[in-house]
């Protein structure tokens, strides 16, 4: 018992001086320069660089559309386990951290009251909204090959997924029926940028992971495909498949919760497959759309 404790102990200094080198390394010569954040759940590294990064520099927190039906409330703890948790969060990254409950899960997040404290602005969800209307996409070149037909937003499903091999093996299927019906080459996926994926795909091109979700959106895509991932939030204009019903699970209230909060989350309707076959035949239907749309109306003299 002594020996994981220290061992505990080590773990948690070890990620202190961990932070410290990566704030030194990177944020140190940051000062008197205006910060902007978007995101105050799953926080941890982002709580205690916005923590120590607010002494010197104009906060500004802009809501992320995507986590608007998150709660912000703190959250009775339920379990010793996640008292341990809490406790840990506050020695590592700030007393000022607290946790939300969200579906069966305590996460990392910021009270309101602290983001009031830190930031000299908070932009409220109106005007945000309001900021996204007049935003031209076209204004910033962080991403301009727009010629694929597919775009994978990955989701590891960790939280869902009865084993890892499972889930593999159904989305590598998954991406072989894909490729029966479009180029490899004109298959796209794009990771979540702070989600380490353990799940290894074989077909098509990886985009990088740090472009925003919403800059690879284009008229030209002809399905949008992801698990359950809130880069489709934000989506207005596509067809869209959600392969969710598709991930092996021991936990199907949960996964039915997770699926109701990202059909909530979207402004378009998804395809849900249940079967391969249903994703296949869902395939087929786009295909046979689009070749219609391609067929030009013969002249008539």
């Amino acid at each position: 018992m002594l020996k994981y404790t220290l061992m505990f102990i080590i773990d948690i200094i070890g990620e202190r001086v961990y932070l410290k080198t990566l704030y030194k390394k990177y944020f140190s010569n940051v000062i008197n320069t205006k910060v902007f954040f978007f995101s105050r759940h799953y926080t941890g590294y982002l709580f205690y660089f916005i923590n120590k990064l607010s002494y010197k520099n104009k906060i500004i927190y802009i809501p992320d559309p995507a986590a608007d039906l998150l709660p912000t409330k703190t959250s009775y703890i339920e379990s010793v386990n996640n008292i341990i948790k809490i406790i840990v969060f506050k020695i590592i990254f700030g007393r000022k951290i607290i946790t939300v409950k969200f579906m069966e899960e305590f996460i990392p997040s910021m009270s309101t009251n602290y983001i009031k404290k830190i930031t000299s602005r908070m932009i409220s969800r109106k005007e945000r909204d309001r900021m996204l209307v007049l935003l031209d996409k076209r204004e910033f070149a962080i991403y301009n090959e727009f010629n694929y037909d597919v775009l994978y937003f990955g989701h590891n499903a960790k939280n869902i997924r009865s084993s890892r091999s499972e889930w593999e093996k159904i989305l590598n299927d998954i991406f072989n029926i894909l490729k029966k019906y479009y180029p490899e080459k004109k298959i796209r996926i794009k990771l979540h940028p702070a989600r380490e994926s353990d799940i290894s795909i074989n077909v098509g091109i990886l985009v990088d992971k740090y472009i925003p979700a919403e800059f690879l959106y284009n008229r030209k895509v002809k399905v949008y495909i992801t698990p359950y991932s809130r880069s489709l939030s934000n989506l207005k204009n596509g067809l869209t498949i959600s392969l969710i019903d598709l991930i092996p699970t021991n936990n199907l209230q949960y996964k039915s919760k997770i699926k109701e909060r990202f059909k909530k989350m979207s402004y378009l309707d998804h395809y849900f497959p249940e079967t391969l076959d249903e994703f296949e035949n869902i395939l087929i239907d786009i295909k046979n759309k689009e070749i219609n749309e391609n067929i030009l109306p013969k002249n008539c003299n």
